[in-house]
């Protein structure tokens, strides 16, 4: 493995971490101070501030209209409707529907890498990518019953457009990455989300349940690790990620948070661990292992054409 896979490798692992984190931070502020709206408006805004701001720090990269349009595209597909269709579908589903939901996303990012970016489903591949979505689906239901869930096929559909959108922007712009800094990536992205959610920022704003209670010093650090580090540092990486890995070993990683987010519950005295924990995590790193080994069939017949 180079040093680039390895450095793409500690990227999205991180980036998971922090989303790991962020699940039950943020569920405590969505039930003590805002609406899950006007959380997302707030990660809007700040991390396209904090962009931008960063962005004076670095050698600008020169974007031409081509470039300028893509961006628009993955900031639609990897940001805007990522989260504002998660938040909206969230509203109309259950957590644990959602959380199934969403273990959907590396199978559709292998499915459109393979269609899109000559990126082959390998038996190995494959495995892993089950064998890491039962190790997430286990740790969902030995968290949460069955039976409390209250989703509608409606939220349902919602949430698995916003796992279909992330697959668009994990699958298809790694060419982009390619060429530009993650500073400028994302300044620009971030912005084009912003402006998405500009029509519906009023109401947002406006909703009685906007804000539901006193912002004190908890609600003010948990905001800051949301916009700066499960916003900034996270989409960060991402890019970073994207531009040194394959679309489907990076979206496996998705299936690190729910593991993170149950040691974290665990800290805290949210959850207890049990041993279907354990063995849940154990089936998500072994799938993670077996899709970051797979081998592109195409560059291991290039290799032993050179070595012949």
């Amino acid at each position: 493995m180079t040093k680039e896979r390895i450095h793409g490798h500690l990227c999205i692992f991180a980036a998971n971490i922090i989303f790991g984190i962020y699940i039950p931070i943020s569920k405590y502020m969505l039930t003590n101070f805002l609406s899950g709206e006007v959380l997302t408006l707030f990660r809007m805004w700040g991390a396209t501030a904090i962009f931008w701001i960063a962005s004076i720090f670095v050698r600008e990269d020169k974007v031409d209209k081509k470039d300028i349009l893509l961006m628009m595209f993955f900031g639609l597909f990897g940001i805007a409707l990522n989260q504002g269709l998660f938040i909206c579908g969230l509203g109309m589903t259950s957590p644990v529907d959602a959380s199934v939901i969403v273990t959907a996303t590396p199978l559709m990012v292998m499915v459109i890498a393979a269609l899109f970016m000559s990126d082959p489903i390998t038996r190995r591949k494959g495995v892993g990518v089950f064998l890491g979505a039962s190790g997430a689906l286990w740790l969902v239901f030995s968290t949460n019953h069955i039976q409390n869930s209250t989703g509608t096929f409606g939220g349902d559909v919602v949430i698995l457009l916003s796992g279909l959108s992330t697959a668009i922007y994990y699958s298809l712009s790694k060419p982009l990455t390619s060429r530009h800094s993650p500073i400028t990536l994302m300044k620009w992205m971030f912005l084009f989300s912003s402006i998405f959610f500009l029509p519906f920022t009023p109401s947002f704003l406006s909703s009685p349940k906007a804000f539901i209670g006193e912002f004190n010093i908890e609600a003010a650090l948990g905001l800051i690790y949301i916009v700066a580090g499960a916003t900034f540092v996270t989409y960060l990486l991402i890019a970073m990620a994207i531009k040194r890995m394959r679309p489907t070993t990076m979206a496996m990683y998705n299936y690190v948070q729910p593991f993170i987010s149950s040691l974290v519950a665990v800290a805290v005295g949210q959850d207890s661990f049990s041993i279907e924990k354990c063995c849940a995590a154990v089936l998500v790193f072994g799938g993670v292992y077996l899709v970051t080994s797979s081998v592109n069939p195409l560059q291991s017949q290039n290799a032993d054409n050179k070595k012949a």
